[in-house]
């Protein structure tokens, strides 16, 4: 690595640093003092990074914009929480959000009981006597695999497991 991009490297992470302490900061004066312009600086720079990360793991538009607000609403309310030496103020808001997600994701699914005996579902895997069938043969295949020279034990390999000519 050359001494530019040394130089830039250090500079990027005492950038990063510097923002996880500016961000601190603004968690420490929400907590301390409820300052709507920490928590405004806050929202405006992980609101947006939130939201986008809960429709990248598949939320729509709307669930994502209702956890961003529920998580950043957590942060008001929790500043006073956040604790530097368990890690940064970005893995901490990101962290509320991802458990916001979670519970809305157990609530939704929430279904009523069902009593097994009342569903009739066909099976769609191997019985039990074709599962063990088939594992013999794995068994047995893969004996005689392991017994052959390398090389013609390279050559099966490559044309049934790599699917090679």
């Amino acid at each position: 690595m050359d001494v530019a991009a040394r130089a830039n490297q250090k500079q990027g992470s005492r950038q990063a640093s510097a923002s996880a302490a500016e961000f601190a900061g603004l968690l420490a004066r929400i907590a301390h003092k409820r300052d709507r312009g920490a928590f405004e600086r806050l929202f405006l720079h992980f609101g947006p990074r939130i939201k986008a990360l809960l429709m990248s793991q598949g939320a729509d538009a709307d669930l994502a914009e209702d956890v961003m607000q529920d998580a950043m609403a957590a942060v008001w309310t929790k500043a006073r929480l956040y604790t530097p030496s368990r890690g940064t103020p970005g893995a901490w808001i990101f962290t509320i959000a991802r458990n916001m997600r979670i519970d809305r994701i157990r609530r939704q699914s929430s279904q009523p009981y069902v009593d097994i005996e009342d569903c009739d579902i066909a099976a769609t895997g191997m019985g039990g006597d074709e599962l063990m069938t088939v594992r013999q043969q794995e068994t047995r295949v893969t004996k005689a695999v392991a017994e052959l020279p390398q090389k013609q034990r390279q050559v099966i390999l490559m044309s049934f497991v790599e699917d090679l000519p």
